[in-house]
């Protein structure tokens, strides 16, 4: 379990805005829409968000100062 003591900065980086989209019966690969909210959330820290849903990706680069959280909408 992660410790209680990182502290995260309030910048949340919601991968819909960047153009993934999981909510359509037809799947897409959403690799660039994630990296691009992982990359930018990493400058400066935050949180990357996933909603629910079929969130499909190839290998991602993840960074420091990141937390990646899903959530249901």
């Amino acid at each position: 379990q992660a410790s209680s003591s990182v502290k995260f900065t309030d910048k949340v980086c919601n991968i819909t805005q960047y153009g993934a989209e999981g909510d359509r019966l037809q799947i897409a690969i959403n690799t660039d829409a994630i990296q691009k909210a992982v990359d930018d959330c990493a400058a400066g820290g935050g949180t990357v968000l996933v909603p629910k849903g079929n969130v499909l990706t190839n290998p991602l680069f993840l960074r420091s100062n990141i937390q990646l959280k899903q959530y249901e909408i």
